[in-house]
């Protein structure tokens, strides 16, 4: 688009981090929030501002219909960073984090079942060691992904889960 390249991109974000380096910030964690959505996987390569540049690998997936299996769509999006890693894009040397993510889209509302089993269903996946390298899940509770309150009990379980409460070193 008329945003600019994902070379100005690349750009863009070597230069802040040396403004950041440059007056002695030493309290950041930089984290690369992507879009991994399939049709545009193509450009996550060229915005990588490299591996020494990368703290956490991050980015927000939805469950958006009834018909939706997060856990599968979260499978494949953690097995394309998983896979596409090498010497020179190496996003599995870093922790992976979802920086939001929901159950719920636009216009799509879940019902209390559907969000309780996403939920139930994450639970499960996680304590099975499905995703090892994801360290943090940031629910965003607004709009349709709003947390129901008959899914809130699947919630409390997810968030009390043995994953998620144990101490890690990212």
């Amino acid at each position: 688009g008329n945003a600019g390249s994902t070379a100005d991109y690349v750009a863009m974000w070597h230069n802040v981090r040396s403004i950041f380096d440059a007056h002695g910030a030493t309290n950041v964690i930089w984290c690369w929030n992507i879009q991994d959505y399939s049709p545009l996987r193509y450009l996550l390569p060229a915005l990588w501002p490299g591996n020494a540049y990368i703290d956490w690998v991050m980015w927000d997936p939805y469950q958006s219909s009834a018909s939706q299996v997060f856990v599968n769509d979260l499978q494949d999006d953690y097995n394309w960073l998983v896979n596409n890693s090498g010497s020179t894009h190496n996003y599995a040397s870093k922790p992976f984090g979802l920086a939001e993510w929901g159950v719920g889209l636009n216009s799509y509302g879940p019902t209390v079942t559907v969000q309780a089993n996403t939920f139930n269903a994450l639970n499960t996946a996680l304590n099975n060691n499905q995703f090892p390298k994801l360290k943090l899940l940031a629910y965003f509770d607004e709009g349709a992904s709003t947390l129901l309150s008959g899914a809130l009990a699947a919630y409390g379980t997810l968030a009390n889960s043995p994953y998620l409460t144990q101490r890690c070193n990212p």
